[in-house]
């Protein structure tokens, strides 16, 4: 594989996870660029697989770092938009995600027909589809024939229609729209709204995101999550790559049945039957009233706490 696709990947604390995502972009998708943006990590961990893996690939660390929900990371892929090269198609991904089987020559012409054939598209998800999120048949989806993927129906949700923070994007196209991206996704998907068609979803996705993944909110995590994540076994749970076999029979199928990643991808370990969840408040809806109580909580103390001036010079 050559520079047919260039990847950005974003990171903050969780070391094991970064590590593995790239490595399965080393294994999956040989000779692509990879640029690592990482939000400020002070974990040791972390640390040492962005020192290792700077010997390899791009790396840059936010000189500034974002409070809000998801820290900087948006700011962040905006500086991975803006270096990257122009008329190569961009893959955002996060540390907690990975590529699930090879990149391969109708995965390119694929992303190349989306792009050629839709001059109003902008992002195009190489991820696999959430059943209980997206894929409700008969009628959450739609493939298209002639660019070969499927594009969400219309519906009243905020958020993955018109953008999703996993996507693959033409530079160019963005940079032509004068796209700087927002601090939270439901802006983001306001935005591509306003100038984009719907995000296509690949017919044949090759990227995932790790299922169960402790994770944080505002750069911590609260008391909600915390308990969220030991009821739900959140940790280190890397998806199985595809074999050869799998990934022809998913190429090979009817285009009416959508690529649902409970029924295409595995995790050792895991009842194969479970719900797949991505973050520990996902089916715990006391946690989730908790969670809130507590970020509001910890807006107000934010906002009635005087900031620290420095010494005087």
């Amino acid at each position: 594989m050559s520079q047919e696709l260039q990847f950005a990947v974003f990171s903050f604390n969780r070391g094991r996870f970064l590590q593995h995502c790239i490595e399965s972009i080393e294994q999956f998708a040989p000779g692509c660029p990879v640029h690592i943006v990482d939000d400020g990590s002070d974990d040791a961990d972390t640390l040492q697989v962005i020192a290792d893996v700077s010997r390899r690939h791009r790396v840059t660390v936010a000189a500034r770092t974002g409070a809000a929900k998801h820290g900087g990371l948006y700011a962040n892929m905006q500086s991975a938009l803006d270096i990257a090269q122009p008329d190569v198609p961009l893959c955002f991904l996060q540390d907690d995600a990975q590529l699930v089987r090879p990149l391969e020559a109708d995965d390119v012409s694929a992303i190349d027909r989306y792009f050629a054939h839709s001059p109003k598209a902008a992002f195009l998800s190489p991820a696999f589809v959430h059943r209980r999120k997206k894929a409700q048949p008969p009628d959450a989806l739609q493939f298209d024939p002639v660019t070969g993927v499927y594009l969400p129906r219309l519906s009243s949700q905020t958020a993955g229609v018109y953008y999703s923070d996993i996507s693959i994007t033409l530079p160019q196209r963005l940079h032509a729209a004068g796209w700087q991206f927002k601090n939270a996704e439901h802006d983001n998907e306001r935005q591509a709204r306003a100038h984009f068609m719907r995000m296509g979803i690949l017919h044949a996705p090759f990227a995932m995101m790790l299922p169960w993944v402790p994770a944080f909110r505002g750069k911590h995590k609260t008391l909600a999550l915390t308990l969220g994540e030991k009821r739900s076994g959140c940790g280190f749970h890397p998806i199985e790559p595809m074999t050869r076999e799998a990934v022809a029979a998913m190429r090979a199928r009817d285009p009416r049945i959508f690529p649902c990643v409970e029924d295409f991808l595995w995790v050792a370990g895991r009842d194969p039957t479970a719900l797949w969840r991505f973050n520990g408040l996902q089916g715990h809806r006391d946690l989730k009233w908790l969670n809130s109580i507590e970020m509001r909580l910890r807006r107000g103390l934010a906002a009635i706490t005087p900031v620290r001036q420095g010494p005087a010079p």
